[in-house]
């Protein structure tokens, strides 16, 4: 597994990939996840430029965050009076499916579907555009690998996916990196920024992820590295459900995907937010 040291700083960063250029060699039999150290595919940190730019965006979630206790309350008192119709949060948006066209293009295959959503049909970029996407975050006058979405040699970088959506949707996105924190507060930062995106603020989420197979059901091979849509969750249902909108589609034939062994990937699902909550790397917010 490759690592890559990009020149924003003194940072040095693991590439995000997503599908197929990161799979691990072998069939489809699921990977121990004691077998895979967190970082082996993980990006450092924001370095402090993009933490600047993204900074009213995260100002907002947080206060949004701090009323949430006595939102909470409000509805346990509106339980105990039996009014039902305030019940635990959930949200659908409509987002439109976009297939990747390379199996690296995992992250500007989302881009291409949360632009869609927030700018429409006839303005949003394509996954190509995205693609080539960059933006001068550290205002030094050079474009730094990181600051740009993709690159042939490392995938997507998800923090600038957050700068994208800000700067070309005109949108206060945030992002968050999950090992930044304890694992054991992973659940509650994927349930809370979710809902804060797609309840409050109506706009769809990027999640960045390691794909592990028993916990993202429909797949059938082990992916060190994905990114894709988020739409919708239910906290009212057991296991909290979060609705995606997935470019990948692992049973295509490949380059793309994995031919008839893998899963039916592409495309609207739902999987069970306290399963892969553990595998989260990013949220883009």
């Amino acid at each position: 597994m490759k690592r890559h040291r990009l020149g924003l700083g003194m940072l040095v960063f693991a590439a995000v990939l997503c599908s197929s250029l990161l799979l691990l060699a072998g069939t489809a039999a699921a990977q121990p996840a004691d077998d895979v150290p967190v970082d082996d595919v993980l990006v450092e940190p924001l370095p402090e430029s993009f933490a600047e730019y993204l900074a009213d965006g995260e100002a907002e979630y947080q206060e949004w965050l701090a009323g949430e206790p006595v939102a909470r309350a409000r509805v346990r008192a509106a339980r105990r009076r039996g009014a039902r119709g305030l019940d635990a949060p959930y949200a659908m948006l409509s987002t439109v499916s976009h297939k990747q066209l390379r199996n690296d293009w995992c992250g500007p295959a989302t881009m291409a579907i949360l632009d869609h959503f927030l700018r429409g049909a006839s303005t949003h970029w394509t996954q190509q555009k995205w693609s080539s996407y960059s933006y001068d975050v550290s205002r030094n006058g050079a474009i730094e690998d990181a600051e740009r979405l993709w690159t042939d040699a490392r995938g997507a970088y998800p923090p600038m996916m957050a700068v994208g959506l800000k700067n070309v949707t005109g949108k206060g996105y945030a992002c968050f990196y999950f090992p930044s924190v304890s694992k054991t507060t992973w659940l509650d930062h994927l349930r809370n920024k979710t809902q804060y995106a797609e309840l409050v603020r109506k706009r769809p989420v990027a999640y960045s992820a390691r794909i592990e197979q028993d916990k993202w059901t429909l797949y059938r091979y082990y992916h060190a590295g994905h990114i894709m849509g988020g739409r919708g969750f239910d906290w009212r249902k057991s296991g909290f459900p979060i609705y995606v909108d997935d470019p990948y589609p692992e049973n295509a034939a490949p380059p793309l995907g994995r031919g008839s062994s893998g899963g039916a990937t592409y495309g609207k699902h739902t999987y069970s937010a306290a399963k892969v909550a553990g595998t989260m790397y990013y949220i883009v917010y």
